[in-house]
């Protein structure tokens, strides 16, 4: 299993299968515990079984954060190798799940950054990206990216013909470009 940081390919399925053993791990101490306590003193009343139960509070925790991953999926294989040729020059993150205080989590599959440009796929017809974009562009805003725009595209075929065209724009500020995509990994899952 090769470490994967958030962004790149595949950091939900490490995400989850690095969890599930987190989780499996976390279950099991308690379980020791309680089984040994009871063992060795014959009755459930004993100090192991409050620290078993007191040991199910961060298990709990690591299960809630195991369904999580479960529940998005990042880039799937056909959109990555359509954009392998595309994304390449570009400050480019795949899987990116971003909440929004008023409508609830939108799943990103990919998002590129150029020249204060910041433009993203988000393919879920239930979903207005308006506000995804208006809740991108504050939180920018709020970090000193003033000039920057956004545009967070539900069709795959426009969200292709932007990635070219910023392609083939001239690169300005390659420093910029990655703070940017930076600051959209410390907002999103």
């Amino acid at each position: 299993m090769k470490k994967t940081n958030p962004g790149e390919y595949g950091y939900f399925s490490y995400m989850r299968t690095k969890q599930l053993i987190k989780t499996i791990l976390l279950f099991a101490l308690p379980l020791v515990l309680f089984a040994a306590g009871f063992i060795t003193t014959g009755t459930q009343k004993n100090m192991l079984t409050i620290v078993a139960v007191l040991g199910l509070l961060p298990a709990s925790k690591s299960a809630v954060e195991t369904v999580m991953y479960y529940m998005y999926h990042g880039c799937d294989d056909n959109l990555k190798q359509e954009l392998t040729d595309l994304v390449n020059g570009l400050s480019h993150s795949y899987g990116l799940v971003f909440t929004t205080p008023d409508t609830g989590t939108y799943e990103v599959p990919s998002i590129a950054v150029r020249n204060n440009c910041i433009c993203g796929l988000c393919p879920d017809p239930k979903r207005k990206t308006e506000k995804l974009e208006k809740h991108i562009l504050q939180i920018m805003k709020q970090n000193g990216y003033n000039k920057v725009v956004v545009k967070i595209f539900d069709n795959k075929e426009n969200y292709l013909t932007r990635l070219k065209q910023m392609k083939d724009s001239a690169l300005e500020n390659e420093k910029l470009d990655e703070a940017q995509r930076h600051l959209l990994h410390n907002i999103s899952l």
